[in-house]
């Protein structure tokens, strides 16, 4: 077959006329969901028909993905593309139409001189969909083997299926908060939505060993909606989040993770994370470690923070949804997490759209991947792997059963070469003779004739994939035993002043429980001593980065000093400019912002408001139609307070601009929720009440309700059987007008069972007429008063030091006899008695050191010899 390149300039007018111009916010297509769903694509363009697989030339798919303009690239031809350098798109309004290749295609770099990835976007307007990128070893050394790197606007990758890279699999990059050349625009409104990214490959062709790394979304890109993927089998970036402005995680799966599932750094500026619905599961290479949660965060900037909202989703420690929502995250990240969606305050998914962790195990399982015409062998295997708790990461795709191939069926007869078959137009009334009648708009719902046929080759006429998947519900355990973990943290990090004048003196003061530490300034101390004070002189703003490092795991606190010529911490200085100052209605305003010159150091976000909206990046470019007159304003926010610039621009018959505001929208009057006590005796029959208080600030002048409900809290926690009725607690709390406070009343069973302490936690969500404030959520300590039996342990079963372990199912272990609780060890675990018994409470108490997790002090009644 021969290619065929339709210019839409040249072609006659169509009797059809296009809307395309109806809506500035058509979908891509019909399932589109997300920050990308309103890319458009090739929309209204050339086509481009790929009719061999060659690397590049007449009918391949390098000449469509690199030519200009707005196109489609159809597929006449099925199999695989071996690409000898990377195929780079740098013209946008592109639209990859993977379902129309009749066996299915595949993008590989298998035995050719390629170092890079296959696929390089760097542009916008681009929607790709059924394709499948497997680069696999490359001839030489190389670190920059991605399957695909995206680099642009208004992006949406679906139904894809991405392995066997050698650096990362899958890359989505941002401008990095900073530019050598000056303000550039940021990658920002992108989804990924159905794919699946698997099996990046360990000991292969990068220039260091052990390198499986599977997905960075970074480098400040930003309004990512990442929903219903797959990942599986890769040692860590499962994924690496660099964000800033929003990003949205939504039933996702991830599985066989082996060092860490989810890392979250915010080197680029404040991130906004929502995290909803998503399964974390353990797999044959995961370390089999408690410790190993679905999300990791580390504060790598010493200027921006971390904001991170959890719902609905499952890992190795929290297992039911009856858990408390906070066990996904390490207990040490929890003072980031938010009561309510992060960054814009809502999620960028219709509601539709978002189902329990549960179903979408379901449906990603049954789903994703690119499946038109069919999955191929790879993707159904990696799947059979997920539900069976198989499979593993690899060196080489030999050791799975290598490439996959691919039937070169025929491609439907195309008589005009319009990109749709004969007998769909015949069937539709349109003409197999006339290409320009792709671009009509035959129904006039927004997407050209030839989008339709597309649409319906993808299968977006059955609807949305969500709540069809079927089977079991997943276990995040996979069945596999799992310790305690390391105690890592780091418990303090200071560095003091916050500002000093050149060459002044800063005081850095740390203390970790980890192996190692290592320390960005210049130091003394072995990277064995985990805590210190040291003084350094400065001359310059400096970031100061304490990485400490226990059982493959790291954590990383950084901290900036400001110099300055008072030794005060500086308000960011911004800088905002348009292109012009007056445009015509719907013509592009360009606008361009920095702060403190071309890298940033005094603001970690910033947030606009009159003429435009939303969060953005310290540095950046943005280009959008000219709709309201007046002030566009950039206020940015940092450690020494905010810095603010407006600029005016008029627009001919444009709207007035909204005023701008100080700083972010005002929120409705908010509820939130503290217990009365922290612990309450259980009693030894009917029910004790437990007494919480739920307290409306701001405006009481009208009703509002909101939703509270029980669960478990921590990793000992209560369970249905511990409340009256013998079912955890839920309901509604309804605020007349001008009532400003509730209490809320949850009943606990007593009884005589000699259980030990437990927990619970009540979490307030779906407010009506209010917004949730911090603390959103109270918890509350079941005290076990119940007697230990009364039959004294005979003497030849007495514990001895060094034979102990925990007879009783978990025992919370504490600083002192009956003191606070310091941590849980589970039943089996050892060590040594090192003092005691001491009677407390008319409990004896010993104090025990363990082979593995905290140390402390255990009741006696909990422990037994460590042989029969």
């Amino acid at each position: 077959m021969n290619f065929h390149r339709l210019s839409a300039a040249a072609l006659l007018s169509v009797a059809l006329s296009p809307s395309l111009s109806a809506s500035a916010q058509q979908l891509a297509f019909p399932t589109a969901e997300g920050f990308g769903r309103f890319a458009k694509g090739g929309r209204g363009g050339d086509v481009y028909i790929v009719s061999n697989l060659n690397d590049s030339g007449p009918g391949s798919l390098r000449a469509c993905a690199e030519a200009t303009g707005p196109r489609t690239c159809v597929f006449a031809v099925s199999g695989e593309i071996r690409t000898q350098s990377r195929i780079r798109v740098r013209s946008g309004f592109l639209t990859i139409a993977g379902q129309t290749a009749p066996g299915g295609v595949v993008l590989t770099n298998r035995g050719t001189p390629n170092v890079n990835s296959p696929l390089d976007i760097q542009a916008d307007h681009v929607i790709v969909r059924h394709i499948r990128i497997r680069p696999g070893p490359s001839p030489t050394v190389s670190d920059n083997v991605d399957a695909i790197l995206i680099d642009g606007e208004d992006i949406i990758v679906d139904h894809s299926s991405f392995s066997w890279g050698t650096d990362e699999t899958f890359n989505i990059v941002g401008n990095g908060g900073s530019s050598a050349g000056g303000p550039v625009a940021n990658s920002r409104n992108i989804t990924i939505q159905w794919s699946m990214i698997y099996e990046s490959l360990r000991n292969s062709t990068h220039s260091a060993s052990n390198h499986s790394r599977s997905t960075y979304l970074g480098y400040g890109a930003q309004d990512i909606s990442f929903h219903h993927n797959l990942i599986a089998h890769s040692q860590r970036r499962n994924p690496n989040l660099g964000t800033v402005g929003q990003l949205d995680w939504v039933n996702n799966v991830v599985y066989n993770a082996q060092q860490y599932f989810g890392e979250l750094y915010n080197r680029h500026g404040t991130s906004n994370v929502n995290w909803v619905g998503s399964v974390a599961i353990v797999g044959p290479d995961t370390l089999k470690q408690r410790d190993r949660n679905a999300v990791n965060i580390f504060l790598n900037d010493g200027v921006a923070t971390h904001n991170l909202y959890v719902n609905d989703n499952l890992d190795m420690n929290r297992t039911a949804s009856s858990q408390d929502q906070r066990l996904i995250v390490d207990p040490k990240d929890w003072t980031y997490i938010s009561a309510s969606p992060v960054g814009t305050g809502q999620l960028s998914l219709s509601a539709a759209a978002i189902t329990s962790p549960q179903q979408a195990y379901k449906d990603v399982l049954a789903f994703a991947g690119a499946t038109k015409p069919a999955r191929d062998a790879a993707d159904n295997r990696v799947a059979t792997e997920v539900r069976n708790c198989g499979g593993g990461i690899i060196d080489d795709p030999s050791q799975r059963g290598g490439w996959p191939t691919f039937a070169n069926a025929a491609a439907p007869a195309d008589a005009d070469r319009d990109g749709m078959a004969d007998s769909w137009e015949t069937a539709r009334g349109l003409s197999a003779s006339n290409a320009a009648d792709r671009n009509g708009d035959l129904d006039g719902d927004g997407y050209t004739n030839l989008e339709e046929y597309l649409n319906e080759l993808a299968g977006d006429n059955a609807g949305p994939q969500t709540g069809r998947g079927a089977g079991l519900d997943p276990d995040p355990t996979c069945g596999f035993a799992l310790g305690g973990g390391a105690k890592l943290e780091i418990k303090s990090f200071t560095a003091t002043p916050a500002a000093v004048a050149p060459g002044g003196t800063v005081t850095l003061t740390y203390s970790a429980g980890a192996n190692s530490c290592k320390r960005s300034w210049p130091s003394t101390l072995p990277a064995s001593q985990t805590s210190g004070t040291e003084v350094v002189v400065i001359s310059e703003t400096t970031q100061f980065d304490l990485i400490c490092t226990q059982s493959g795991q790291d954590d990383w606190i950084a901290r900036t000093v400001f110099v300055t010529p008072t030794g005060a911490v500086p308000k960011p200085v911004v800088s905002l400019t348009s292109d012009k100052s007056s445009y015509a209605l719907n013509e592009p305003v360009t606008l361009t912002w920095v702060v403190d010159g071309v890298r940033a150091s005094t603001a970690g976000e910033c947030r606009a408001s009159g003429g435009w909206s939303g969060i953005k990046t310290v540095i950046g470019k943005e280009t959008f139609p000219a709709k309201f007159g007046g002030d566009y304003q950039l206020l940015c926010t940092g450690p020494g307070g905010s810095g603010v610039q407006k600029v005016a621009i008029t627009v001919s018959g444009g709207s007035p601009a909204p005023p701008p505001s100080g700083g972010p929208a005002p929120s409705a009057p908010s509820v939130s929720i503290r217990a009365a006590a922290g612990a309450v005796n259980e009693g030894n029959s009917g029910s004790t009440p437990f007494n919480f208080t739920v307290t409306r600030t701001g405006s009481a002048t009208a009703a509002g309700s909101v939703r509270y409900a029980v669960s478990g809290s921590t990793r000992v926690f209560a369970s249905a059987s511990d409340f009256t009725g013998g079912a955890f607690p839920s309901g509604v709390l309804n605020f007349a007008a001008n009532e400003t406070s509730k209490t809320l009343t949850i009943n606990v069973s007593g009884d005589n069972v000699d259980e030990g302490d437990e927990a619970f936690v009540v979490q307030l969500s779906l407010p009506s007429g209010l917004s949730i404030a911090a603390p959103a959520n109270a918890s509350a300590e079941i005290i076990n008063d119940d007697a230990p039996p009364p039959a004294p342990t005979p003497p030849s079963t007495k514990p001895v030091a060094g034979t102990i372990k925990i007879t009783a199912a978990a025992e919370h272990v504490r600083a002192n006899p009956g003191g606070s609780r310091i941590g849980v060890q589970w039943k089996g675990a050892t060590g040594s008695i090192v003092k005691g018994p001491v009677k407390q409470d008319a409990i004896n108490w010993l104090q025990v050191n363990f082979d593995s997790g905290p140390d402390g002090w255990v009741r006696e009644q909990a422990i037994g010899p460590a042989q029969p």
